[in-house]
């Protein structure tokens, strides 16, 4: 039998390179004892924003839709929050062919229910529901008090659109968002209303 020496070393040398690796790899633990994922060619560790977190934990939830407002028109979202620490982080992206608006009242007074909204999990393979109750169409008795508004001219988002400006819901509250059609034409308005929602560990 002929001994190939080249193949002997290249095995040799891949052995002592795996050796190598295993004595240096660790693995991370964190607070409560979960391994850490780290990138094996690079030891970089593998890190998931939060919202994309609660994605895969199957605690984020979207509704989004459009629809065509005539001259002026409004459209109102009631968003009630449970009396938990269990807090709804929230975005609330809105663009229009047209010129738009939105505002957000917070204690606002619900004189007649509208009709319920369906949400849906961000995660398809999760049972978990949210625990807002969000309707369209409410009447008020009291719109409560004005904590946010922006306008925008056409095909411009409006509202809050990124993470980094998103709104905790205040628990136990009633909140109104308002979209408004600013132009005196048909406008089609599209939106998307995304939250997840976590309870504070310290």
């Amino acid at each position: 039998m002929t001994y190939n020496a080249k193949i002997g070393k290249q095995e040799q040398d891949q052995r002592t390179y795996q050796n190598a690796s295993e004595a240096r790899r660790v693995t991370q633990i964190d607070s409560l004892g979960n391994a850490i994922s780290v990138d094996l060619t690079t030891n970089a560790l593998e890190i998931v924003e939060r919202e994309h977190h609660e994605i895969h934990e199957g605690t984020h939830f979207f509704i989004c839709d459009y629809q065509s407002f005539s001259n002026a028109e409004v459209v109102d979202f009631t968003v009630v929050t449970p009396n938990t620490t269990e807090w709804s982080h929230m975005v609330f992206n809105i663009e229009g062919s047209g010129a738009v608006s939105m505002s957000i009242f917070e204690t606002a007074v619900v004189d007649t229910p509208g009709t319920a909204v369906l949400s849906y999990n961000n995660n398809r393979n999760s049972a978990n529901t949210t625990g807002l109750t969000i309707r369209i169409g409410d009447t008020f008795t009291d719109t409560g008090t004005e904590i946010y508004k922006q306008s925008k001219g056409a095909n411009k988002k409006v509202g809050i659109v990124t993470r980094n400006r998103e709104i905790i819901l205040k628990q136990n509250k009633t909140y109104l968002f308002r979209i408004t059609n600013e132009t005196s034409s048909a406008n089609i308005i599209s939106w998307c209303m995304e939250w997840y929602e976590h309870t504070n560990t310290n």
